[in-house]
């Protein structure tokens, strides 16, 4: 992982999902803020998006194909997982894998996508 601390360039607010209950049998999901982070952000070049190929080793299903990806890498001062959600200054990103860690330099890095306008006003 060739990331430097001068090379993050957009501070995120990183959220998870709590699922609610409303004590009549319905669940709501409610987002709950978890940290900042400083982020490098890289979107994926559509040639490595192809089913079944290995992509800094995450695997890629059919249902992201279509989709701009990015490969994010961070610091590990939150440990990211899959279904948080990174909320930047102009756009908001869905992680969908585990950070896979370096853990001899500290870093972490994971793939996300943009979220859609209607997803973003979801709470």
């Amino acid at each position: 992982m060739k990331t430097t601390l001068n090379s993050l360039q957009e501070l995120v607010l990183v959220q998870q999902n709590r699922p609610l209950s409303d004590q009549e049998g319905r669940v709501r999901e409610e987002w709950q803020d978890i940290g900042r982070l400083w982020v490098k952000r890289e979107i994926l070049p559509p040639i490595r998006r192809h089913m079944g190929h290995a992509t800094r080793g995450y695997r890629l299903g059919a249902k992201y194909l279509e989709n701009p990806i990015y490969i994010f890498s961070a610091r590990r001062h939150i440990l990211i997982k899959a279904g948080m959600r990174l909320k930047g200054a102009r756009t908001s990103y869905t992680i969908f894998a585990d950070g896979e860690d370096d853990l001899h330099g500290g870093w972490q890095q994971f793939c996300g996508m943009a979220l859609k306008d209607h997803e973003e006003e979801k709470k």
